[in-house]
């Protein structure tokens, strides 16, 4: 387990005004989360659980991927739609199908 603490801290500023006193409050929203790596299989599961809700891994999985010197991505998180090898040879020919052909009459 490794816990990332994401750099982007939100700052609030809050008004408070009660009888007729104004008092500012200043806090800063800190969050921490906790990447799980197995060792097994390689998976890598965050608590903000963005791969779940949206198909791809977060930067804090990244970032503890990086800090464990993982070279590849696993697998399972590579979708199909990014990979090159299933694009059909013939639409991935340098050809111009725009190129002027001889017209017959």
């Amino acid at each position: 387990m490794l816990r990332v603490r994401d750099r982007n801290a939100t700052t609030y500023r809050t008004l408070y005004k009660e009888k007729g006193e104004e008092q500012v409050q200043e806090c800063e929203k800190v969050v921490e989360y906790k990447v799980l790596r197995s060792l097994k299989d390689g998976s890598v599961e965050c608590t903000c659980r963005h791969f779940l809700r949206f198909g791809f891994l977060c930067r804090h999985a990244f970032c503890a991927l990086k800090n464990r010197d993982v070279q590849m991505i696993p697998e399972k998180y590579i979708l199909r739609r990014w990979r090159r090898d299933i694009i059909p040879s013939a639409l991935r020919r340098n050809t111009n199908r725009y190129e002027e052909k001889k017209c017959t009459n």
